[in-house]
């Protein structure tokens, strides 16, 4: 996983050094004071109750406020940070096919070697670029982040720990974008017909 989690920054690193974008980043970043010079619970409210352009995402504005905390007016600290959690990100995707996959074949030293080259391919496809080093893009890498960790314990579902689980990790990643809130039935009937196939699959091996 360290390799995985070194390759997929490596091609977003040179974004240390960059600075604001002039369209959203400023909307995004700059223009509410009480996410610049942390507030406590005023920066909470104001960043659950502030809408910009129709979009809620206080969690998002909060990852805001904590780069403004953290790293002041380097901006590129923001970008280390958003880096970050794209890598978090493929560490997730390979244990999701990993959960996956394990269910059907028993190979398992391959099945890890596969689910590590089909992580890094994702990481490093340029489509990650704009949500990787575009800060206002920031909402994609963490909503993503939160979404499979759902998905990951829904498809465990072993308890009923893991399915609360799934469903308070859809809540946090519906603060981050607003759009997550269609991930259940996408996430549920993904789920069900992987159950199908892992069911049939494990069927036919017997």
């Amino acid at each position: 996983l360290l390799a995985l989690v070194a390759l997929s920054s490596a091609p977003f690193l040179r974004a240390w050094d960059y600075g604001l974008v002039s369209l959203d980043d400023y909307f995004y970043i700059l223009k509410l004071p009480e996410l610049i010079d942390w507030a406590g619970w005023e920066s909470v409210r104001v960043a659950f109750t502030h809408v910009k352009d129709g979009i809620w995402m206080p969690l998002t504005r909060l990852s805001y406020a904590l780069d403004h905390a953290v790293f002041g007016g380097w901006y590129g600290g923001f970008h280390l940070h958003s880096i970050l959690v794209h890598s978090a990100n493929a560490c997730l995707v390979w244990w999701l096919l990993r959960t996956i996959l394990r269910r059907v074949y028993s190979d398992a030293r391959r099945i890890d070697w596969v689910c590590l080259f089909a992580a890094l391919f994702w990481a490093i496809h340029p489509l990650r670029c704009e949500s990787v080093v575009f800060l206002a893009s920031r909402k994609d890498v963490l909503s993503f982040f939160w979404e499979l960790l759902a998905l990951i314990f829904w498809m465990r579902g072993t308890s009923r720990r893991d399915t609360a689980l799934a469903m308070a990790f859809f809540v946090l990643g519906s603060f981050c974008k607003p759009s997550v809130m269609t991930f259940p039935p996408s996430f549920t009937s993904t789920a069900q017909r992987l159950r199908i196939t892992i069911g049939s699959s494990q069927s036919t091996a017997i």
